[in-house]
């Protein structure tokens, strides 16, 4: 590309910005769990939450988180909250919707659930990508989580999307 001209030199430029902004929007999934601890996570409070279009109740429904679910918060607007979800969808709720219950998701289909920290542990479940967890407790890369039925176990940090607090353990809330 002969970018020797002025025009030129402002095409290429503009083309630069939008390849930036691709690259800043892919999902969420893509991070390093470095990446997702250093973020501000919060988690859904009530049973299900519809997310919408923007701030108000009368703005369009787009879809619908359940309870545990972790949400990445981007930004506020007086009493709403514009989240991100593990598939990298964005919309808004009511910050009454939300909760520091330390949760995450997995971050792929047939995340391994194990019975205890390490990849030699057995694998009780093989788990949806999405699907929600409370954090009890961290021992090194190693998540103790639950969906509080009959999915409890061990998973690594690198199969799940959302954040604990780093090295400490997790005391969500009852």
């Amino acid at each position: 590309m002969n970018i020797s001209s002025p025009s030129s030199f402002r095409k290429a430029c503009a083309g630069l910005l939008i390849l930036c902004a691709i690259l800043a929007s892919l999902p969420a999934a893509h991070r390093t769990w470095a990446e997702d601890s250093e973020r501000e996570y919060m988690s859904i409070k009530p049973e299900k939450v519809s997310i919408r279009e923007e701030p108000g109740e009368k703005a369009k429904k787009l879809w619908v988180l359940w309870k545990y679910s972790p949400v990445e918060v981007l930004s506020y607007r007086q009493d709403w909250a514009r989240v991100r979800d593990v598939d990298g969808d964005t919309g808004w709720l009511k910050k009454s919707e939300l909760s520091h219950t330390a949760t995450v998701a997995a971050r792929r289909q047939d995340a391994a659930l194990r019975s205890g920290p390490g990849k030699d542990k057995k694998t009780l479940w093989l788990l949806d990508r999405g699907y929600p967890l409370r954090v009890f407790s961290r021992q090194g890369d190693w998540l103790e989580v639950s969906d509080l039925d009959a999915a409890s176990g061990w998973m690594h940090v690198d199969d799940v999307w959302g954040a604990a607090p780093a090295g400490k353990t997790a005391h969500p809330e009852q």
